[in-house]
C-alpha cells in the first residue's frame, strides 16, 4: 500500500514530512510517498513526481490557506482524482484552514481536519484499503499511542503561522456548487427520479418556516395577547413557530392558544398542536400531522394566543379593567 502525500508552501512542506513519517508508524505496512525525500539527485523531478502519482493507491493533499490555490498542488489533486476514486483522495486543512473555506475541486473529497478525530478516520479509511487490514481496535490502539507525538510536532510548526486571511465565500457561489453537485447526481438518475432544478433552487433559499406576529396593543407585563402566523414553505413531518412576549411578562406566564386558520383542503382534524413557555419573553406552538406518516401541507397557520401571569389570573388584574 502506497500514500501519496501532496504539499506546497513550506508550512504544508514542514506537515507532510511530519505525516509521511507517522503514517508509516500506525500502519507498518503503508510506505508514504513524499517529494522532498523520494527523488533521487540528478533525477527529473518532473517525471518522478509524475510516476509517484501514478504508483500511489492513496492520496493526502496538505492544504493551507497560502497553497489553496496554488497550480502545483491544483495539479497534483487533479493526477490523483484522474488517477483514484474520490474516497481515496483525502484533503487535510492545516494552520486554520475550515471546511467553509474550501472549494471546488477539493470540496469534492472526504476533507480532514488536524484533529484527533478525523485523523482516526483518516487511518481507519487507509487501513481498509491495505491488501491485509488490521483488526480496528488494535489500529486505535497503535494511533493513540503515536497521536500525541504528531500533535504536539504539528503544533509546533503552526504556532508561529500566522493564518491568512481569505476572502469569505459569498453565499451565491455555495449555493451555485451546491446545484451543481446536484446537477452531477441528476446525470446518473433515470427521469422519473431526476430532480426539478429550479424548484431545487428555491428550497435551497427559503427556509422551511417563516413566522410573523401581531401583538394587542393592550399588551401589558401582565397579560400579553396577539396572533401568531407559521408559514410553511414546503411540506414537512413537524414545524415550530417562535412568538415574542413583547412587553417582557413579569413572571413566567401560563399561555393558551386558538388554532384560527389553515391551508385549505387539510382537515383541521388531521393537524395536532402543542404550545409553550419556559421564559418571561417568548413562547412556541409546535405542529406536526395527525400521522407521522403524513408531512404537513404548506401553507398558512394561524393561532390566536393569550399569555397570563398567575397573578393576574387569580388577582384579577386584567389589563383590559
Amino acid at each position: 500500500m502506497k500514500v501519496f502525500i501532496s504539499w506546497s508552501g513550506t508550512t504544508s512542506c514542514e506537515v507532510a514530512k511530519l505525516l509521511s513519517e507517522w503514517i508509516g508508524n500506525v500502519l507498518q505496512g503503508v510506505k508514504c510517498w513524499y517529494s522532498p525525500d523520494d527523488i533521487e539527485k540528478g533525477s527529473l523531478w518532473f517525471n518522478d513526481i509524475a510516476d509517484g502519482l501514478s504508483e500511489n493507491n492513496f492520496g493526502v493533499l496538505c492544504l493551507t490557506a497560502e497553497n489553496i490555490n496554488a497550480p502545483w498542488i491544483l495539479f497534483e489533486a487533479g493526477a490523483l482524482y484522474k488517477g483514484l476514486t474520490q474516497s481515496r483522495v483525502c484533503p487535510i486543512l492545516i494552520a486554520g484552514l475550515t471546511t467553509a473555506d474550501i472549494k471546488p475541486p477539493f470540496s469534492h473529497f472526504n476533507l480532514t481536519m488536524m484533529n484527533e478525530g478525523d485523523m482516526l478516520r483518516l487511518m481507519q479509511t487507509i487501513n481498509r484499503h491495505t491488501a491485509i487490514p488490521i483488526e480496528d481496535e488494535r489500529l486505535i490502539k497503535t494511533f493513540k499511542l503515536w497521536w500525541p507525538q504528531l500533535l504536539e510536532s504539528y503544533e509546533n510548526v503552526v504556532s508561529n503561522v500566522p493564518v491568512a486571511a481569505l476572502n469569505p465565500r459569498k453565499t451565491e457561489d455555495m449555493l451555485k456548487e451546491v446545484l451543481d453537485g446536484i446537477r452531477q447526481i441528476q446525470r446518473t438518475l433515470p427521469a422519473s427520479r431526476a430532480f426539478n432544478e429550479n424548484s431545487l433552487a428555491s428550497l435551497i433559499r427559503a427556509p422551511v418556516v417563516a413566522v410573523s406576529q401581531e401583538v394587542d396593543e393592550n399588551a401589558s407585563p401582565e397579560r400579553n395577547r396577539g396572533m401568531l402566523k407559521i408559514t410553511v414553505n414546503r411540506d414537512t413531518p413537524i414545524a415550530t413557530g417562535t412568538g415574542k412576549l413583547f412587553p417582557e411578562m413579569n413572571s413566567v406566564p401560563i399561555l393558551s392558544v386558538k388554532l384560527l386558520s389553515i391551508p385549505d383542503g387539510f382537515p383541521v382534524e388531521m393537524m395536532k398542536y402543542t404550545a409553550a413557555t419556559g421564559t418571561t419573553f417568548d413562547f412556541n406552538i409546535n405542529l406536526r400531522a395527525e400521522s407521522y406518516r403524513e408531512p404537513l401541507p404548506s401553507g398558512e397557520y394561524v393561532f390566536s394566543y393569550d399569555a397570563q401571569t398567575t397573578a393576574n389570573i387569580f388577582g384579577g388584574h386584567d389589563s383590559e379593567k
